[in-house]
């Protein structure tokens, strides 16, 4: 159970990498860099990595809370009437939502001694 709650949060932690990276590919930014838009869209999980890869409980309850971001973010995407990405921010937020409970799972049982 352990090892698969690891790698759901690992699977989409870099599916999350994917579709930001796709999407900003696909549709770029007409007000700022794309160079500038991925640095700033993926620096949040490209800290997280190091111990993300290492499997390390605290990293993954730190990823929950930043997964809300992007969640968020997909969430208006979502929701915004005439948006021609409101599926790419749909699937932002359903990737991302895994990820939180995937990341919260761990670092729950990494509390509980698990």
């Amino acid at each position: 159970m352990k090892a698969f709650v690891r790698y759901t949060a690992l699977g989409a932690y870099v599916a999350l990498i994917a579709l930001i990276v796709f999407w900003n590919l696909t549709s770029p930014p007409a007000t700022m860099s794309l160079v500038a838009l991925l640095v700033v869209a993926l620096a949040p999980l490209l800290l997280m990595a190091p111990g993300m890869l290492r499997g390390q409980p605290k990293t993954h309850a730190y990823m929950a809370y930043v997964s809300l971001l992007y969640m968020t973010h997909g969430l208006v995407t979502a929701a915004t009437p005439g948006d021609p990405d409101r599926l790419l921010g749909a699937a932002e937020s359903a990737i991302a939502l895994f990820l939180m409970v995937a990341a919260a799972i761990i670092g729950k049982a990494y509390k509980r001694g698990v």
